[in-house]
């Protein structure tokens, strides 16, 4: 396994210099009056690029100024004229460009601006917004010249974009702050932007490379084409997911020339069934997808698993493309090519290991995962860290608030840690045989137990993770294989990351009713894996003191 950064080198990232060519623009949106003119200039100063202005465009382009395109030919006529300034935005190089605050109104012209580059919302205060607008030149700020309440006017203009502007890549107040401050941060974002973390899983047989990147997601289609990839795709997502980012994925691929289709399902566990799979195996089939056809999966694990399978049987094999979307799916479902579906006798009971031909991961698209799974997704993070590395454990701690507030030069490195941590160990037993990756399953033997005892009802599985990871680490302890405090220090990260660590209304002796199934399961042998020496280390133990087990299990569930 090796891991490269993509980050510029200090000539080309000093403080204030030169993107290199071919570098993404900077696109500034926003209301009126939250200073992306001047804030843009002195951006594109700072970088010595080129500074442009939409509304400027589209006025050379109309041959009036903008309050007369509205005035005289209406709103639609406008958004044909700024789709048109778009379209001939220049290309080779990188710029700065401030948009009207309702250029993203408009479907077209804000898919094509999302495309373009790095989006950065500048936001501001409505009493700030109101108090700036008058320094506007006469006849450019239409909206409040007939507005009895102009505040309220620019408070319910505000509601009506904000989902609009939800998909902004960075966001920066500049209520309080003045245009050079917020040029400064907005460029310190451009360079974590240009930044490309690359971890490489050298298979002997189908070796591919995990890409880490702000904005990634946009990308798609050129990534699928350096890899020597055309023709047709299928993109399988679920409608949380497609709603937000579908849009993007297939606009890149079809401007990177892939015949596209697009299949959303319904989210959850029940679409990861064998009769789903079918239904997708004769879409392909409809589609006369080939061998040289992509699946590409955008979401979390569920449709990472099924995108997999199918992507395995069809034709005995065609391309993969892995888009997670979710955190859990970002540090590991989508790493390692295990890939299944449900039946009614066992999860994952059919499946397969498949390997994708490439993982394009985008850190933000962790913005719009419910607070819920990503907590859940930090538990997988919290594993990883107990099973294999003090120092992310370390960080964990230090940033716990920083990564529920899904920041992303947080989010970023742990992502990548996470992943090199499954890539190590995927490459010393990438089909299972071995035993090596069972130390994976730090904490899931108990966490199945659990999930069994409420019958899968109300608990995610990150957070039964969260309950499992609680006894295994308790259990460690009693077994003398870490020292008291270890696990005491384990249940206070995952409390402070707003996981649970006890479940009071799981009865312990379900619990280890499924426990004893789960050891006949086994052929007679119950296998948990448990910490060793420290945080970082871990081993398995087979049939542990049955009394241990029974006070672990104590530890988080009811008498």
């Amino acid at each position: 396994m090796n891991t490269t950064s993509g980050e510029l080198p200090p000539s080309e990232a000093g403080e204030a210099g030169k993107p290199p060519p071919h570098a993404d623009p900077i696109i500034l949106v926003g209301f009126m009056g939250t200073g992306k003119t001047e804030v843009g200039r002195i951006l594109a100063e700072r970088l010595s690029c080129q500074f442009l202005d939409l509304d400027d465009i589209v006025a050379q382009g109309a041959g009036v100024p903008i309050s007369a395109i509205f005035d005289k030919w209406g709103e639609p006529d406008f958004r044909a004229v700024a789709s048109e300034a778009i379209r001939s935005l220049p290309t080779g190089s990188p710029f700065v460009l401030a948009t009207g605050g309702g250029a993203m109104a408009d479907p077209e012209n804000g898919g094509l601006l999302w495309l373009s580059g790095m989006v950065v919302l500048l936001g501001a205060s409505p009493k700030v917004i109101l108090e700036r607008a008058p320094r506007a030149a006469d006849g450019q700020r239409p909206m409040l010249e007939n507005a009895g309440d102009p505040l309220a006017r620019v408070k319910q203009s505000l509601r009506q974009r904000e989902s609009i502007y939800a998909l902004a890549d960075y966001r920066v107040d500049t209520s309080r702050i003045l245009p050079a401050a917020a040029a400064k941060q907005i460029e310190a974002r451009y360079r974590q932007w240009l930044s490309e973390d690359v971890v490489e899983l050298p298979l002997q047989r189908d070796p591919y490379r995990i890409h880490i990147k702000d904005g990634i997601l946009r990308q798609a289609g050129r990534r699928m084409l350096s890899l020597g990839l055309r023709g047709k795709a299928l993109v399988i997502t679920d409608r949380n997911v497609g709603r937000h980012y579908a849009g993007l994925v297939t606009k890149s691929l079809e401007g990177a020339g892939f015949e596209s289709m697009l299949i959303s399902l319904r989210p959850g566990e029940r679409s990861k069934s064998y009769s789903q799979a079918k239904a997708l195996l004769d879409t392909m089939a409809d589609f006369k997808m080939t061998r040289d056809s992509t699946v590409v999966a955008l979401g979390g694990g569920v449709v990472g698993d099924l995108g997999g399978l199918v992507a395995a049987l069809y034709m005995r094999g065609v391309n993969l493309v892995q888009i997670p979307t979710s955190l859990l799916a970002q540090v590991d479902s989508s790493v390692g090519g295990k890939v299944a579906v449900d039946h009614p006798r066992g999860k994952n009971l059919i499946g397969t290991f498949y390997q994708p031909r490439i993982v394009l991961i985008d850190p933000l698209c962790l913005r719009t995962l419910p607070l819920r799974e990503l907590r859940c997704g930090l538990a997988e993070v919290v594993k990883y860290g107990a099973i294999a590395d003090e120092p992310l454990f370390v960080d964990l701690e230090l940033n716990a608030g920083r990564l529920l507030q899904r920041d992303s030069s947080v989010l970023r490195p742990v992502i990548k840690r996470c992943c090199e941590i499954k890539a190590g160990i995927v490459l010393e037993d990438e089909r299972d045989t071995l035993g090596k990756r069972e130390v994976l399953n730090f904490g899931h033997t108990f966490a199945h137990a659990v999930e069994t005892a409420l019958a899968f009802s109300g608990i995610k599985h990150g957070e039964a993770v969260s309950l499992g990871m609680v006894a295994a680490g308790n259990l460690s302890a009693r077994l003398g294989l870490v020292a008291p405090q270890v696990p005491a220090r384990l249940s206070a990260l995952i409390s402070r990351l707003g996981l649970p660590t006890s479940a009071r209304d799981c009865p312990a002796e379900r619990c280890l009713d499924s426990l004893s199934l789960d050891k006949k399961a086994r052929t007679g042998a119950a296998r948990f894996v448990a910490l060793k020496g420290d945080l970082g280390g871990a081993t398995t133990v087979t049939n542990p003191p049955p009394e241990a087990v029974a006070e672990a299990l104590h530890t988080i569930c009811g008498s």
